[in-house]
C-alpha cells in the first residue's frame, strides 16, 4: 500500500467508527453509560461462548449418539418422565391457537 492510497482506504473505516460512536451516544441516552449494553459486549459474548460450551459438554455426555440410540436419547431429553406410552406433555393435546 502507497501512501497516496492509505487515505483512501481508512475513509471507510473511519465512517464506520463515527458511526458506531454515534449508536453509543444513542444508547448512552436511553439506558445511561453505566447500562449500555454496547460497552459490555466483550462480557455478553464470553457469558454465551461458555454457556454454549457448558450445555455442549453437557449434552455430549447425556446423548447416546450411536444409530440405533440417538432417536431415544432425544426422546429422554424431551420428555424426562416418559414412559413406553410417552408422557403427559408430550402426548397431550396442543392448545389451539386463538386464530383458528
Amino acid at each position: 500500500m502507497t501512501a497516496a492510497t492509505a487515505p483512501l482506504a481508512s475513509a471507510p473505516r473511519l465512517q464506520l467508527l463515527t458511526a458506531w460512536r454515534a449508536l453509543e451516544r444513542g444508547v448512552d441516552r436511553l439506558t445511561g453509560p453505566a447500562l449500555n449494553p454496547l460497552h459490555h459486549l466483550g462480557s455478553l459474548g464470553f457469558l454465551c461462548f461458555w454457556s454454549l460450551a457448558a450445555s455442549g459438554i453437557y449434552l455430549y455426555a447425556v446423548i447416546d449418539t450411536s444409530a440405533s440410540g440417538a432417536h431415544a436419547s432425544i426422546e429422554r431429553l424431551a420428555c424426562p418422565g416418559s414412559t413406553a406410552a410417552g408422557c403427559a406433555a408430550c402426548t397431550a393435546t396442543p392448545p389451539t391457537p386463538w386464530w383458528y
